[in-house]
């Protein structure tokens, strides 16, 4: 059937963008890496106007949109507001369902790199979207990362550098890895894309060895999608130190916020030692993003932790920019990489590829395989 959102867009709009495709990894529809110094197809773009939504504008049109105030977006970690305050979209479970199907179909693009499609399915979302309260539904989480799409379309260097697939730094992580996604650095002079591999919902915590839960298969499935001897940038924990250590100290499963850290790291970089093993990746690890106030000081003592012992494993290689996210005093994130209050901007890049450039040139290179 035909479904409806509400009086909206319907789900045979939305299949009608994809008429005819039957590869999103095409290159026609995705980032170039050898051919071309433009973006491939990009007409249009999305901007984020905050307390409205996103609108649909010609490339090279941004700045025309209007986009002044707060882009934040509630915490995952604030209390709901007042029920008299809600705005509660007024559609069945059924509808809602599709609406998500929808939002996951944004996020899939973004990540395999078919940019050139999002801009026309966001047009048909927004009509449905715009001015409910969807982080108080049960697709919550799926409204989170098209809102974090939305945000970061127009992030995305234009016109895109040519640069080979083989000089890329993969970026394994979970929703802040979109923020680097398609990102450029230039790492000892070269152009060096970062491309994503999501693993949506991953903590470090489901990585010990008894753990049977979904995320820990669908991290190993992403992790044989990269090639041996890749670069891989890992940044999980920001879950992890959000509820799982935390709640984990309260029902005293450990004595204090120090050890939850330790037990939870060594987990982590177990599976990282043992990929390193197994695939000869050249292994960097990123600090937790600092962006929430509510769990900033546990992300603190996380990443304390994280680079003393990332830094006494030799295979592994910690980019310590951690006091460069945080102001002056270290008490809040630097405004400049403030985003959407859950997520970090993409221009926190150029601290990780300053991070890189300090390292000797053999220690950022892709493995022989």
């Amino acid at each position: 059937a035909d479904m409806r959102i509400g009086s909206h867009h319907t789900n045979g709009q939305v299949a009608s963008l994809f008429d005819g495709i039957t590869d999103l990894y095409n290159r026609k529809f995705k980032l170039p890496f050898l051919d071309g110094t433009s973006h491939p197809g990009i007409k249009d773009t999305v901007v984020w106007v905050p307390n409205y939504g996103s609108v649909v504008v010609a490339k090279g049109q941004e700045a025309s949109v209007s986009a002044e105030g707060s882009t934040a977006l509630p915490s995952p970690a604030a209390a709901a507001p007042d029920k008299a305050a809600q705005k509660i979209p007024p559609y069945s479970s059924d509808e809602l369902d599709l609406m998500a199907l929808h939002f996951t179909m944004v996020k899939i693009l973004y990540v395999v790199g078919a940019v050139a499609l999002i801009p026309g399915l966001v047009k048909l979302i927004e009509e449905s979207r715009r001015g409910w309260d969807m982080h108080l539904t049960t697709i919550r989480n799926e409204h989170a990362y098209y809102c974090c799409v939305a945000q970061l379309m127009c992030d995305i260097p234009h016109p895109y550098p040519v640069a080979e697939k083989t000089q890329g730094i993969y970026v394994a992580g979970d929703s802040h890895s979109l923020s680097t996604a398609w990102q450029i650095l230039t790492v000892h002079g070269k152009p060096t894309p970062l491309i994503p591999k999501l693993v949506t919902g991953l903590k470090c915590w489901h990585l010990r060895p008894e753990s049977v839960f979904f995320p820990k298969n669908n991290f190993y499935n992403v992790m044989a999608s990269i090639p041996r001897g890749a670069r891989v940038l890992f940044l999980f924990g920001e879950i992890d130190c959000r509820e799982g250590i935390i709640r984990a100290v309260e029902k005293g499963r450990y004595t204090d916020i120090e050890q939850g850290v330790a037990v939870t790291i060594e987990y982590y970089l177990t599976a990282l030692q043992q990929l390193h093993k197994d695939n000869n990746w050249n292994i960097f690890v990123q600090p937790v993003a600092p962006v929430l106030n509510e769990t900033r000081e546990v992300v603190k003592v996380f990443n304390r932790v994280l680079k003393e012992m990332v830094e006494a494993i030799p295979c592994l290689q910690f980019l310590d920019i951690m006091s460069g996210l945080l102001t002056a005093d270290g008490s809040l994130l630097h405004p400049d990489y403030e985003m959407d209050g859950t997520h970090m901007s993409p221009k926190y890049v150029r601290l990780l590829e300053q991070s890189l450039n300090s390292l000797p040139p053999d220690k950022c290179l892709p493995n022989a395989c």
